[in-house]
C-alpha cells in the first residue's frame, strides 16, 4: 500500500504489524527525518518545510503519525488518491490534504487525532480499541 511506512507490513484488511524499529530514535532530539512523509505529523512537515535538516519529533507526533498510518491502512477508499507522497512538492500541500481525509473519516479518527496532538496515549487507544479488539 502506498505511503505506509516501510517499518509497517500489512497483514490482512484490518491488521498491520510494526516489523522493526530500525526508525527509532530519541523523542525532543533533533536527527534527520526518515518517516514516511506521507504519514508525518503536521509538527514534523512545518520544520521540514521551513527547511530543517534535522527534525525534532515529540511523542505527540509519533501519536499522530501513528493516527495517520491506520487512517491509511483502514480507509482508503477515503484517502486514495488525496494524500500522496509529496517529497520534494509543497509539504503544507499534505497538511491540506489531511485536514480533507480527517473531515470525511469516520469521527473516531479526528478524535484519535486531537488526543494524540495532545500527547495522550491513553485517550489515543481508547479511541482505537473497538478496532483493535481481536476477533
Amino acid at each position: 500500500m502506498f505511503g505506509l511506512p516501510i517499518n509497517m507490513l500489512r497483514v490482512s484488511d484490518n491488521r498491520a504489524l510494526l516489523i522493526d524499529f530500525s526508525f527509532a530514535v530519541k523523542i525532543d532530539e533533533a536527527v534527520p527525518y526518515s518517516g514516511a512523509i506521507t504519514c508525518a505529523a503536521p509538527s514534523v512537515l512545518r520544520q521540514l518545510a521551513a527547511g530543517a535538516i534535522r527534525v525534532k519529533c515529540t511523542a505527540a507526533s509519533d501519536l499522530q503519525s501513528l493516527v495517520r498510518a491506520v487512517l491509511l491502512l483502514t480507509q482508503p477508499q477515503i484517502l486514495h488518491p488525496t494524500i500522496r507522497d509529496t517529497r520534494g512538492d509543497n509539504l503544507s500541500m499534505l497538511e491540506v490534504q489531511w485536514a480533507d481525509a480527517f473531515r470525511r473519516a469516520p469521527a473516531l479518527f479526528s478524535a484519535a487525532d486531537a488526543a494524540a496532538e495532545a500527547g495522550n496515549y491513553e485517550l489515543v487507544k481508547a479511541h482505537f480499541a473497538p478496532a483493535l479488539i481481536r476477533q
